[in-house]
């Protein structure tokens, strides 16, 4: 009976102790404790809404856009893929019912998972107030952990959770900033280069991102794809600037940002 309501509460402690370093950095900038939650929750919040309003105007637009001429782009493509044994290709009605079956499948399995880990939007509403007041009272943690270890496992274990917390909150902005990074100058060269739905694909890269290896892979595969709707040589070009713009985040970005935060 009390499941979901401990599984709330957990991941709502989970989002606290991730916030929680840029709180107390900004407590040794002599903010209150009040005051410094307040703005980070108050930041993660403009920036969400921020992010939702200049990008997915664009980003709908330009869905639209693509769905109207996607007839002439696939008998554009559908030849060279399907003679490199790509069975999908083999026809528009085909490669339509793939993706539709694929759609369902993953869509039934993002909205069970999202239903499963937060119910609804009261739920997640839910989770991020009590994030806040767990965000508030910075010994909560260290309360609850006092009260379930052994008394000579207390030290260590409160060692341990403030080292993750740290390491955890780093990784995660290391890994936004990549994505952001990522997605930024995939849109640039997209826009500098001529290619169509720079916006589109400039967040379809920043979002696999996060995903190593197959990731960029896969943005870089639909970028030469769409951009050889144009010409080859666009494609080649785009093929180019994204390895580079892997090889700049991969050795000279990403390492900075580790041995920053």
């Amino acid at each position: 009976l009390i499941r979901d309501v401990f599984v709330l509460i957990i991941f709502s402690l989970v989002l606290s102790l991730l916030f929680n370093p840029a709180i107390d950095f900004l407590q040794k900038l002599k903010f209150s404790r009040l005051g410094a939650t307040f703005l980070v929750y108050f930041f993660i919040i403009v920036l969400l809404g921020l992010i939702i309003y200049w990008v997915l105007p664009s980003f709908i637009n330009e869905i639209q856009e693509l769905s109207r001429p996607f007839p002439i782009y696939f008998g554009k493509v559908a030849p060279f893929l399907s003679g490199l044994g790509f069975d999908i290709f083999q026809s528009i009605d085909t490669f339509v019912a793939a993706i539709q079956k694929w759609l369902v499948g993953a869509l039934s399995n993002i909205a069970s998972s999202l239903a499963s880990l937060l119910g609804s939007l009261i739920s997640a509403i839910s989770v991020f107030t009590l994030a806040f007041f767990f965000s508030l009272e910075k010994q909560t943690v260290d309360k609850f952990i006092r009260l379930v270890t052994p008394k000579k496992h207390e030290e260590y274990i409160l060692q341990l959770l403030n080292k993750s917390q740290v390491k955890i909150s780093g990784w995660i902005v290391i890994r936004a900033a990549g994505m952001f990074m990522n997605g930024f100058l995939t849109f640039l060269s997209c826009h500098l280069c001529g290619i169509n739905y720079p916006v589109l694909l400039g967040f379809i890269a920043g979002i696999l991102d996060i995903i190593p290896f197959v990731g960029p892979i896969a943005a870089g595969f639909l970028l030469a794809l769409l951009a050889l709707i144009d010409s080859w040589q666009k494609a080649l070009l785009i093929v180019i600037i994204y390895t580079i713009i892997q090889q700049l985040e991969s050795n000279i970005i990403i390492p900075l940002l580790t041995r920053k935060f």
